[in-house]
Formats: structure tokens, sequence, C-alpha cells
């Protein structure tokens, strides 16, 4: 579709509200309703970050809203979406746009209460729908991290109980290795019979394994 605002007559947010919705290329963000007599803000964060700025040169999703009640757009209680309708902004109607007309200021005092009070009831829920869009946008890399330390945690306690095993082996394998040493020299000894004594393996089986303990604790 071409420039709305050189094909049909209108106020231009009128008109760029109707281009917009003529862009199929993000439906997913804002569109028509199948009806084609109302349009819904499937996601209002995208529409005030990536539509708002290019359209309206703000991202001030209250704002638009505002704009909408100042022309008479009316908000569909009967959906839980951010979904408004105007009588005469349809779909396939540009025609009509001339006829969507803005509050005057003397009519915008003439306002009924209640209009007043559903106004700032969609500004407020288009403001809430905002911030758990952002708080939603703002939990996903705190959730990556968590995920990842979670990670970091399990591959350390694997590598403790990996070194815990290791260690405990070499501890094992060096008291075999002094029990075999023992036993030889017990039995070298039990051999040479009484001339061993002041030989020098009597001697250092005494220095290992009788005069001092403490050092054959060490090769324990």
């Amino acid at each position: 579709m071409g420039d709305s605002s050189t094909q049909v007559p209108g106020l231009p947010f009128v008109l760029k509200t109707f281009q917009i919705l003529s862009d199929k290329s993000h439906a997913h963000i804002i569109s028509w309703s199948e009806s084609g007599t109302s349009f819904v803000i499937h996601q209002p964060a995208d529409f005030a970050s990536q539509l708002l700025p290019k359209h309206f040169k703000h991202s001030n999703i209250s704002s638009f809203i505002r704009q909408l009640n100042t022309y008479r757009f009316q908000r569909v209680q009967s959906s839980q979406r951010l979904e408004f309708s105007h009588e005469f902004f349809l779909e396939h109607r540009p025609e009509l746009l001339c006829r969507v007309c803005r509050i005057g200021s003397t009519n915008k005092r003439l306002r009924e209460p209640a209009d007043e009070a559903q106004a700032a009831l969609d500004e407020e829920k288009a403001k809430l729908a905002e911030d758990i869009a952002r708080l939603e946008q703002s939990a996903n890399p705190l959730t990556e991290e968590l995920a990842r330390l979670r990670q970091v945690q399990r591959a350390a306690a694997v590598k403790l109980q990996r070194l815990t095993d290791e260690a405990a082996a070499a501890r094992q394998e060096r008291q075999q290795m002094h029990a075999n040493i023992e036993t030889a020299l017990a039995t070298l000894l039990g051999r040479a019979g009484p001339a061993a004594t002041g030989h020098p393996l009597a001697q250092l089986y005494d220095l290992l394994y009788s005069r001092t303990p403490s050092f054959s604790g060490l090769l324990s």
C-alpha cells in the first residue's frame, strides 16, 4: 500500500494508524481483528519500541492510547487484549477515515466522567503490559546466568569428587608400598639371623619402624 496520507482525507494520526495496520509484516505486533471492525495491539512492548518511534517519533504507548481516546476510539470491553474500535475506522474502508474527528477543546470538557475513567484505565493497563514485558526481558539473562552457575557448580562437584578419589587411591598405594618394604626388610633380617645385629638393614628397620614412629607415619 502506498502513502495513505496522499490517498485519503483525514488527520495524520488516524492515517498513520491505518497505514500501520495495512502493513502485514508486523501483524504479530498489531493487526485488525477478524471482523475488521477493531484492531488489537498484541505486543505492547514491541509496538512501543519498534513501531511508535518509526511512525510517531516517540515510544510512549500511553500517549498513543490518549490520542485514540481523543479521536473517540473505544476500548473493546469484552476483550482481554488492548483492542480498540471506532465506527468509522474499518479495515478496507479508508474512505471513511475523514469522518474520524478529533474531539475539540469544548467537547473534551463535556466528556462523560465514565469516559475519562475508562481512558485512564486503558493507560494504566498499557503501562502494566509494558512493565510485564520489560520484566520478562530482564529476567531472561538472569535465568541464563543462574543456569550457567549451576552447571559450573555441578562440574566443580564432579572434579572435587575425582580429586578426592585420586587422593584416597594414592594414600592406599603408599600404605601398601610401606607394608611391602617392612615385610621385605623383616624377611631379610630374619634370614640373616643373629648376625644381622648392627647390619645396615637392621639399623634402617629400627629407624623406620621402631625408634622413629613419626617418620613411619610420614610414609603412610
